[in-house]
């Protein structure tokens, strides 16, 4: 277990085998991009929290913590110019590890996919602001 503290203090834990699992799942042209993943949680542009429903505790509610990093990716093979890594730990006693994610796409439509699905909640961070 990799312990880590993030940009506002935060101590999250990273489970090594999680982070093999999810790197494994991803689309193999992403996978080039995985040392990204790990750079969200320490130099994140973003960080937001919220609630969502527990997966097996019907009226149970967690909180969700998601690091956002934006990246510029046309020096690359990729047909796109625009990436932004997504690295979300749900709190269950500590912030553990609970997703990670790598979109590549058009910027307009990633962003706009973002407000609705993970720019919610509460900022907690931003690189703008500090």
């Amino acid at each position: 277990m990799i312990k880590q503290i993030d940009v506002t203090g935060v101590t999250v834990y990273i489970s090594e085998q999680k982070v093999s699992d999810i790197i494994n799942s991803l689309p193999s042209s992403n996978r080039q991009f995985s040392h990204v993943l790990a750079k969200t949680v320490l130099e994140p542009h973003e960080i937001w929290q919220s609630w969502m429903a527990h997966e097996t505790n019907q009226g149970a509610w967690l909180k969700l913590r998601t690091y956002l990093q934006y990246l510029d990716i046309s020096e690359t093979e990729i047909k796109y110019p625009f990436a932004v890594s997504i690295v979300q730990f749900l709190f269950e006693g500590k912030w553990q590890l609970y997703d990670m994610q790598l979109k590549i796409g058009d910027e307009g439509v990633i962003i706009g996919g973002l407000n609705v699905s993970v720019r919610n909640g509460e900022q907690i961070y931003s690189v703008v602001q500090h």
